[in-house]
């Protein structure tokens, strides 16, 4: 029986497109992931900043949000924990509570583990 994911990979229809700064081919592998209605979905990428006047970008995250089960779901990919801290957590659920989410689900790449 195959994972969850090995089946989104194995069906997904991943492409280059990028609208609005997003990749929707990872979004799409998501989506098919956790059975959301196309209609019932948002997808946000998030920037974690780092400096006095949050000027860098630490790490970007592909962020889906789930209307229909107020879930806000975040693929880390394949980062490494030095660049999720704890301010990247606390914006995260700042940022999922004010879209109207009651849980957050962390997806994490690991391909390469």
């Amino acid at each position: 029986m195959k994972s969850p994911v090995a089946q989104a990979d194995s069906t997904s229809e991943d492409s280059d497109t990028i609208e609005e700064g997003v990749a929707y081919g990872s979004c799409s592998k998501l989506a098919k992931i956790f059975k959301l209605t196309p209609e019932k979905y948002s997808v946000y990428e998030f920037d974690s900043r780092v400096g006095l006047n949050c000027s860098q970008i630490l790490a970007t995250f592909l962020c889906i949000m789930d209307e229909e089960n107020k879930r806000f779901i975040v693929s880390l990919g394949d980062i490494t924990i030095d660049k999720f801290t704890k301010s990247t957590f606390m914006n995260l659920a700042n940022f999922a509570e004010e879209k109207g989410a009651t849980s957050m689900v962390f997806v994490q790449n690991r391909d390469h583990v």
